[in-house]
């Protein structure tokens, strides 16, 4: 292995282990009941959605590259009004879980426009989940048979997505893989 490839994938455990504990901590602010600020330290904002998709892609696509799993990121100008610091969390967690999971094939990071809002999907064709695992997945603390991750993950997603007014799906397959999908509606004007 070459130095360079080493720095790499040190720079980008090290990226994704900060962007895990940024989830973490968030999601700790939103549950103490004695911070108010809370709303002022993640603003509301109306922006490219491609501002966080771009670096989400960036930060995994080495990393899928290094598992050589092909990385399909369709590139959106579509805007959403959101905190832009928890949509990278989110989708982040979504990607991260589509990395490490997979063995094989393509991961796919999308949007898509619906009347109701912008629809953040990312699929893979990695190991996926039975519908047992799916359900227990979601809770704090759980994770599915193939996990090494800490249980977190999607019980975060689901978590901030509520939050935030975000309608999160997650459908998956054992063998076949796992699709996520995250509506992030318009708001009223």
């Amino acid at each position: 292995m070459k130095l360079r490839d080493q720095d790499t994938r040190h720079q980008m455990r090290a990226a994704f282990d900060f962007l895990e504990q940024l989830s973490i901590d968030q999601l700790n602010v939103h549950r103490d009941e004695h911070h108010p600020d809370t709303e002022k330290q993640n603003p509301i904002e109306a922006f490219e959605i491609s501002s966080v998709l771009d670096n989400v892609a960036a930060i995994f696509e080495i990393q899928a590259r290094e598992k050589a799993i092909e990385f399909v990121y369709v590139r959106s100008t579509e805007r959403v009004e959101t905190d832009p610091v928890l949509l990278l969390r989110v989708v982040s967690n979504l990607v991260a879980n589509a990395v490490n999971h997979a063995q094989r094939g393509e991961i796919h990071l999308s949007t898509s426009k619906h009347a109701t809002g912008i629809e953040v999907e990312v699929s893979d064709t990695g190991i996926g989940m039975d519908p047992q695992d799916l359900d227990r997945v979601l809770c704090r603390h759980e994770k599915g048979a193939q996990s090494e991750g800490s249980g977190l993950g999607l019980s975060l997603v689901q978590e901030l997505s509520r939050d935030m007014g975000y309608q999160f799906n997650i459908q998956s397959q054992l063998g076949k893989g796992t699709r996520c999908t995250l509506l992030i509606p318009h708001l009223d004007p």
